[in-house]
C-alpha cells in the first residue's frame, strides 16, 4: 500500500521522532505472513527531510484463545485538533 499527498507538518511524520513532513513524503507498506506472525515493513520517503528513505519492520503476533478485539473509539476532528497547519517555506 502506497500513501501519498500528505500535508505539510512540522511536528513529525510520527509521534516519536518528531522529523517534520512535507507534501513531497511517501509511506510504503507491505504486509505478510510468516507462519503465524504478521508482518509489515514500513518505508517513508521525503526528500525535503530525509537523505534517504527510512524503513523498520514490526510483527504482530496471534492472540490468546477466546482474545476478542476492543472497539476503539476515535474522532477524526478531535485526533487532529491539536496540530497547526503552518504555511510551507519550501516549493
Amino acid at each position: 500500500m502506497e500513501t501519498t499527498k500528505f500535508a505539510f507538518d512540522v511536528a513529525g511524520f510520527d509521534d516519536y521522532n518528531g522529523i517534520p513532513s512535507s507534501q513531497q513524503k511517501k509511506v510504503t507498506e507491505r504486509y505478510w505472513r510468516e507462519g503465524e506472525e504478521l508482518r509489515m515493513t514500513l518505508t517513508v520517503e521525503d526528500p525535503m527531510f530525509l537523505r534517504e528513505p527510512v524503513s523498520y519492520t514490526t510483527r504482530w503476533l496471534p492472540g490468546p484463545e477466546g482474545y476478542k478485539l476492543q472497539a476503539y473509539n476515535c474522532d477524526p476532528f478531535e485526533a487532529g485538533h491539536p496540530r497547526k497547519f503552518l504555511m510551507p517555506k519550501y516549493r
